[in-house]
């Protein structure tokens, strides 16, 4: 571009370095260094620093794009952020995304409103749309849409949309819809299966619908606050099975374990009126009120023993 660098230029724009701003063009407010940089001219408000960042830019506007071959390939997206060597090199049209890191979304080509960070994160993703991708290599591999990865290598190979994965391979293959994973290797093992919730858990190649909390091969005690001590209305007895599935029971089961639950409270009802009975017969002993209370007390006793037992 004339003038060389050093001043003289229309529309507060810098360009240093070799075919930097090559091209002529109604731009204002470029910034371009290094070999190349913007070399296509570019629309305005564009930052290239490196060697062929932002080179192939002809419209696209308000990009920054810094490191070797950053954005080198966008023509018209804008408002991307791509920071370390060859971050969103094969961009075309593709905008309001950031990527940061060597290679993250090197491979995308026209997806918008992705996050990338970490080496290679969404290296190899080429249209996904509003991705979030934190870690090395997280989603590297995914071709879906609006899924969340946190984690080194989280959801590497998932090709499903509006998933979360939190940790280190969490979420590694999952190609179905709406699931939560939170834990190292979580889900590692669900493919197809939708809206499941796996949180310290591998799952199954089977798993839909459902939630898994904890292996059961580690956690060997539950331990949840608000339930112990609260009363509810109109309940129903919860049981477990030897593989860990909560749930109610069968109808003819249920019956028999309503009757039981009822007898059970029924005693505990009529063990809680003897207690009561009891402490009354004594505070009278105490009181010197009734000679025989305390003979009654130690009667009543017997019979709270009794329904105890």
């Amino acid at each position: 571009m004339d003038p060389p660098p050093g001043g003289g230029y229309a529309g507060d724009v810098t360009a240093l370095g070799d075919g930097a701003l090559n091209t002529d063009g109604p731009f204002a407010d470029d910034t371009a260094l290094g070999f190349h940089a913007l070399y296509s001219g570019g629309g305005p408000e564009n930052t290239a620093v490196g060697s062929f960042a932002l080179s192939s830019d002809t419209v696209g506007d308000g990009n920054v794009a810094v490191g070797y071959q950053a954005l080198l390939g966008n023509t018209s997206g804008s408002a991307n952020v791509a920071i370390g060597p060859s971050a969103m090199v094969d961009n075309t049209t593709g905008r309001d995304t950031v990527a940061i890191g060597n290679g993250a979304l090197e491979t995308g080509t026209t997806g918008y409103g992705n996050v990338a960070c970490g080496f290679g994160a969404m290296i190899f993703n080429a249209v996904g749309s509003n991705d979030t991708a934190v870690g090395d290599d997280a989603m590297a591999s995914s071709s879906g849409s609006q899924n969340t990865a946190l984690g080194s290598d989280s959801m590497n190979g998932a090709t499903g949309s509006q998933n979360t994965a939190v940790g280190g391979w969490a979420g590694l293959n999952l190609s179905g819809n709406s699931n939560i994973v939170i834990g190292y290797f979580a889900a590692q093992n669900v493919t197809s299966g939708a809206n499941n919730i796996e949180i310290g858990n591998a799952g199954t190649k089977n798993d839909a619908n459902l939630i898994r909390l904890g292996d059961p091969a580690t956690q060997k005690k539950a331990f949840i606050a608000g339930i112990s001590g609260v009363k509810i209305s109109n309940g129903v007895a919860v049981v477990i099975n030897k593989q860990g599935q909560l749930g109610v029971a069968a109808s003819s089961e249920s019956a028999d374990n309503s009757s039981l639950l009822h007898s059970f409270l029924e005693e505990q009802r009529k063990v809680a009126a003897l207690e009561a009975k009891v402490a009354s017969l004594e505070a009278m002993v105490e009181k010197g009120e009734c000679a025989g209370a305390g003979q009654r007390a130690r009667a009543t006793r017997g019979r709270r023993r009794q329904l105890t037992l």
